[in-house]
């Protein structure tokens, strides 16, 4: 079986997904208990397979270790405000209208009374160059979703930080990677690329 599949990448945004809905606020005094026993149900009920958990489940454990870390100190500078957020972009081409469609794992308002974008990674995290190029375009076009208001039940606002939260649960067993630069130019390059896409994918000689 593929143990660092896509079903594991699952289980674990389930569970911290579940976890901060459940304490949108202060984190209680046995926080790491908490999300233990939440990713125990998530294990349980979306995975079956003993390889799976054999494998993840000491490695989820040190991910809830540093999770609560990391909680902890954000906690006192950003709110979120949304996990699994669903969102939107309508492009009218003069044509047609497309819709850029998304769904963040997470969206905190920071002391500074801007958006932090997060997507949890399991994997591989995208580079800065990837991003840069336009290779990698979800955060930046999820930044101008931010920007627009497209986001359930999130007010308009600019993004000050887009953060892969890496989740390995190896040694470290969590990295956070920022994206670097003007986020306002970097998504607006990502617009002009979608902009150039929905050109070409419009013709009908493509």
């Amino acid at each position: 079986c593929n143990l660092n599949g896509e079903k594991s990448n699952q289980i674990i945004h389930d569970a911290l997904e579940k976890f901060v809905r459940k304490f949108p606020d202060e984190l209680p005094k046995n926080a790491q208990e908490e999300l233990l026993e939440i990713g125990r149900d998530s294990f349980k009920n979306r995975n079956s397979n003993p390889a799976v958990r054999a494998f993840w489940w000491p490695r989820f454990e040190r991910i809830a270790k540093w999770f609560i870390e990391q909680e902890t100190a954000r906690r006192e500078r950003a709110t979120t405000l949304g996990v699994e957020v669903e969102g939107e972009l309508q492009i009218d081409t003069g044509n047609f209208k497309f819709i850029l469609t998304a769904i963040a794992d997470r969206i905190d308002i920071l002391d500074n009374d801007r958006l932090s974008i997060i997507d949890y990674k399991t994997g591989g995290v995208p580079t800065q160059k990837s991003v840069e190029k336009g290779f990698s375009p979800q955060m930046t076009l999820e930044a101008l979703i931010a920007e627009t208001g497209g986001f359930d039940e999130i007010d308009a606002n600019d993004t000050s930080t887009l953060e892969y939260w890496k989740l390995s649960g190896g040694r470290p067993a969590g990295k956070i990677t920022l994206v670097n630069g003007d986020i306002q130019r970097l998504q607006d390059e990502a617009l002009e690329g979608l902009y150039s896409l929905i050109s070409t994918f419009a013709d009908e000689k493509t």
